[in-house]
């Protein structure tokens, strides 16, 4: 794919900042290349081998799938090297929110964020990619639905990884063994008619309670959740596999090129053909 020309942008809300971000491949420069405390993480492009500088001064290399996570505590990494473009969204928490979510998680001790680089969670993905659509001007999102989203994320990943207790009204939500199936299925379905009924079966739910709990879940309504992914899996088709437009709406499912580039432009704000053979160029009024 073509490199990307250096773009960062930042929005702030309630206990929340965050930073999206894209940049060429080779030396990254401060300070979108340093991770800050107690963040969250996510890569939208692949790498096969990132360097990456701990405060200690070692050197470690890493590797990145498209949709990893990470996740860091109180030590800053700093990545000085990629083989390829990146595109990347950094989520950063106000430690007063962690204090807050000692007591509410019943956490029994100082809930401290912890250095990791593999998660592949489909709450942190299905979060990330929502207020990626914002950052690109194509899916506006209010500061309310956005701060209920962050603090979602929040709850989900101190439970699952930080040994939280989940609190009551979460036991409609599904089970990350279960959101795994779930997105596996979708993944494996999306050039297909994906229906509710469907989805429900994968959960062992009625298609009434899978609705229900699957946005209680991961803040997204299925229709939006397989939205996201189709056109994720359509955009790298065309950046990176060179696959034409009418060839990627084929893939996800789309018979009709019309519907597709409606649906495309709503999710990331620009057309297909605006990423094809370019560096993906915001204009002055998405910044």
């Amino acid at each position: 794919m073509h490199e990307f020309v250096p773009y960062r942008a930042e929005k702030t809300y309630s206990h929340f900042s965050v930073v999206y971000g894209r940049a060429p491949s080779g030396s990254m420069e401060a300070p979108g290349s340093i991770t800050a405390e107690n963040s969250f993480d996510m890569a939208f492009l692949p790498h096969r081998h990132a360097l990456v500088r701990r405060a200690s001064g070692r050197v470690e290399k890493r590797s990145f799938a498209i949709g990893q996570g990470g996740m860091h505590g109180l030590e800053p990494v700093e990545f000085i090297e990629t083989d390829a473009p990146s595109e990347y969204m950094e989520i950063r928490v106000d430690p007063q929110l962690l204090y807050e979510a000692e007591y509410m998680l019943q956490t029994g001790a100082s809930l401290e964020l912890l250095e990791r680089y593999d998660l592949t969670d489909p709450v942190m993905w299905a979060v990330c990619s929502r207020l990626r659509a914002c950052f690109l001007q194509g899916w506006p999102l209010d500061p309310i639905e956005a701060e209920s989203l962050l603090l979602l994320l929040t709850s989900h990943l101190a439970v699952h990884y930080l040994k939280a207790k989940a609190p009551r009204q979460t036991r409609l939500r599904l089970s990350l063994i279960t959101l795994r199936r779930v997105n596996d299925y979708i993944d494996a379905k999306l050039n297909d008619t994906i229906s509710i009924k469907e989805l429900a079966s994968q959960a062992a739910l009625s298609p009434f309670q899978f609705i229900r709990a699957f946005k209680a879940s991961t803040g997204l309504t299925p229709y939006e959740f397989v939205l996201c992914k189709r056109i994720e899996r359509a955009r790298r088709a065309i950046q990176l596999n060179q696959q034409t437009i009418a060839e990627a709406a084929a893939l996800v499912g789309y018979k009709n090129t019309v519907h597709f580039r409606k649906a495309f432009r709503r999710y990331l704000g620009v057309n297909p053909s605006d990423i094809v053979g370019s560096a993906w160029v915001l204009d002055d009024r998405s910044r």
